[in-house]
């Protein structure tokens, strides 16, 4: 395996952040006001929660243009005073002659200490085109990147960085007695320091694209043998999406594989003590094996509780999109849909799923709603132990009627705080992000603005959030009005 150890290049206080990189932080607090935002007096939301926005900027991370274009792509958070960002620079763009072989873009790593940022590059500048897809930390000690590598002058290369309290070493994963030709890290979860998984892809020389696993064991990364676990079988396309560890003994990861029909099955492999099994979700969800695009997320909070969320789509009905979630008690699954009654138009997806107990989780996605339009609306359920029902409207502003709504993640401080970020794509390709809250009894919704959405209508998006507790919720995106800088968008939040 190839390592490659990589030290901080630039610290800053927050009030020292280079203006190159503008990034709005939304802030939530008894001693703000809601109307800063522009979001309409109608809406209800958190007694206590009042929103107001101001410009944040991040640390100016070295690039061979000024300044680099960044993209903040995925965020953990251990606490309030402990946040992980990541997502890719690009200093070397010539917009007016874009080409693959003129880009150069490298992972980055952000660590905020309540204090300060600390941002590290990842991978080397002559790398070529680096992309960050996942990141998740277990404690300040242990946080995990992964993406995929894309070299000018060789294959593709799976990734993943680890930082273990003083600095970050990047490793290739996903290694074989075949030289890997492609592959990617799609998703990194830690139990403990001495136990991690990568899931992704990988395309070993003479051979389909597989579903790849890799375990950390507190020293190295060591492959697992997907095709020689799963009894052979494996056609092509197939891939791990989403991973979810209590402990080293007790691991779901969700992906597809394609089977004899040719159709991608939702496959869950489970790790129970040493040994992995697989069980098809797709025999739950229709008589018709139906195609499965992308088992959105798993989450395990105990050996006897998981949820996955996901989509599908019914081969027996051509291009019909529907929104599912599994839930696993005690090793037996059932599946159902969600947001059926309001998905006419057939186009649901669950996006994303987040479990705080056995009794309590959320489920947050997009529907078809009725009127030809073709257009997606988002919609929230909860669990309460027993059933899965809707927590209700998320009261959005005023949009247009061909405007899209995209889901991106739901994530849950408590059982009466969970946030939801989305973005909606209006008529002339502009996008603009939004954060709900959820009091567990009301949604509201906001604009978020500032640059990121700004009123002028830029690509800006929100791409991820997560609140470790019910008064914090940090979020990154990209804002696209200046086409630079890490957005972040951050907020404390009193709720009584």
């Amino acid at each position: 395996m190839n390592s490659r150890s990589t030290a901080a290049v630039h610290s800053s206080n927050a009030g020292t952040f280079k203006k190159a990189f503008a990034a709005l932080v939304v802030v939530l607090g008894a001693a703000l006001v809601l109307a800063a935002c522009g979001t309409p007096s109608s809406q209800s939301g958190p007694a206590s929660a009042q929103y107001s926005t101001t410009t944040a900027l991040l640390p100016n991370l070295p690039g061979k243009g000024h300044p680099p274009f960044v993209t903040g792509d995925v965020v953990s958070c251990v606490s309030a005073t402990y946040c992980l960002i990541a997502g890719d620079t690009d200093g070397a763009i010539n917009e007016s002659n874009v080409s693959l072989s003129s880009l150069r873009m490298q992972a980055t790593a952000s660590i905020w200490n309540g204090k300060q940022w600390e941002s590290t590059i990842l991978t080397p500048s002559d790398s070529g085109v680096d992309e960050v897809e996942s990141a998740s930390c277990l404690n300040r000690d242990l946080c995990l990147i992964g993406g995929v590598s894309v070299p000018h002058t060789s294959d593709f290369a799976p990734f993943v960085s680890l930082y273990r309290g003083t600095g970050w070493t990047t490793t290739d994963v996903f290694a074989s007695t075949e030289p890997i030709t492609n592959g990617q890290v799609l998703d990194v979860k830690c139990a403990s320091e001495n136990f991690c998984l990568a899931s992704g892809d990988a395309t070993y020389a003479g051979r389909v694209i597989e579903p790849a696993l890799a375990v950390w064991n507190g020293e190295r990364w060591d492959t697992v043998d997907v095709p020689s676990i799963y009894g052979g079988g494996i056609k092509a396309n197939d891939y791990f999406d989403s991973v979810s560890c209590t402990s080293s003994t007790f691991c779901d990861v969700v992906g597809a594989i394609q089977n004899s029909r040719g159709l991608n099955e939702a496959i869950v492999a489970s790790l129970r003590g040493t040994s992995w099994s697989f069980t098809s979700l797709s025999a739950f969800i229709h008589s018709a094996q139906p195609t499965t695009y992308g088992s959105a997320e798993v989450d395990c909070v105990s050996t006897t509780f998981c949820v996955i969320g996901g989509e599908t789509e019914l081969s027996t009905n051509g291009y019909s999109l529907h929104a599912f979630v599994a839930t696993e008690r005690d090793g037996h699954w059932s599946v159902q849909s969600l947001a059926a009654r309001l998905d006419v138009a057939e186009m649901g997806n669950v996006a994303s799923v987040d479990c705080l107990s056995d009794t309590f989780c959320a489920a947050a996605g997009s529907y078809g709603p009725a009127g030809g339009n073709s257009v997606s609306r988002p919609f929230a359920y909860d669990w309460n132990g027993r059933n899965w029902t809707s927590s209700g409207n998320l009261h959005l502003p005023s949009i247009k009627a061909d405007t899209d709504i995209d889901v991106q993640n739901i994530s849950c401080g408590s059982t009466h705080f969970c946030a939801l970020a989305s973005y909606q794509l209006p008529s002339g390709n502009n996008l603009w992000p939004m954060v709900s809250t959820f009091n567990g009894k009301t949604w509201s919704t906001v604009v978020v603005a500032g640059n990121i959405g700004s009123q002028n209508g830029y690509q800006s998006v929100l791409n991820e959030i997560n609140c470790p507790t019910a008064s914090f919720c940090m979020g990154v995106g990209t804002d696209g009005e200046n086409d630079l800088g890490i957005g972040v968008v951050g907020w404390d939040v009193e709720v009584k």
